[in-house]
């Protein structure tokens, strides 16, 4: 595959071996690790010094927080895309992870393809919601400064909904 643009990734990650070869496969896509860390408060210490552009993740961190856990935290909070890396493919633990919209799943042991596949998905759904969310931004602006209401249909509910229909109905008052 070819080289991907220069990320910024962390690994979160408990065991010391996963991390190294999770670490070898990332610097072998030629994106840079800024860290391994295996707490939370190793995660945040990190993100003093730069924010990661992706974060690999693992699930079980063998303390008192998981990584789902952490992993709301930092969504939450930065936004960044998380890959969750784990062992665990129970109905639970991937009900939880689902419940903050990881950008990716991986049950180890993985290997480089994987991981790289996994990558190059979630690099491109960040660029394409990146894309949305300054698209949106300009059209509320034209829409506001055009004075534009927007008609919004929910078909499951048979519902309209307009917004900025307050716009419509403003004249210059005479003096």
């Amino acid at each position: 595959m070819t080289e991907l643009p220069k990320v910024k990734v962390l690994i979160v990650e408990d065991q010391t071996i996963d991390a190294l070869n999770a670490s070898r496969y990332v610097e072998s896509f030629g994106m840079s690790v800024l860290g391994i860390a295996k707490t939370a408060e190793k995660i945040f210490s990190i993100f003093d010094k730069c924010l990661p552009d992706i974060i690999l993740m693992d699930i079980n961190l063998g303390g008192e927080e998981t990584g789902i856990e952490i992993g709301e935290a930092i969504v939450g909070t930065y936004g960044i895309p998380i890959i969750f890396t784990t062992s665990y493919s129970d109905d639970n633990t991937i009900a939880g992870a689902l419940a903050i919209s990881p950008y990716g799943y991986l049950v180890k042991p993985y290997g480089s393809a994987s991981l790289e596949t996994a990558m190059r998905v979630a690099i491109e759904r960040r660029r394409i919601e990146d894309d949305i969310r300054e698209s949106n931004s300009r059209f509320s602006m034209a829409s506001n400064v055009a004075k534009l209401g927007v008609l919004e249909v929910d078909e499951a509910s048979n519902s309209i909904f307009i917004n900025g229909v307050e716009n419509l109905y403003t004249f210059p008052k005479a003096c």
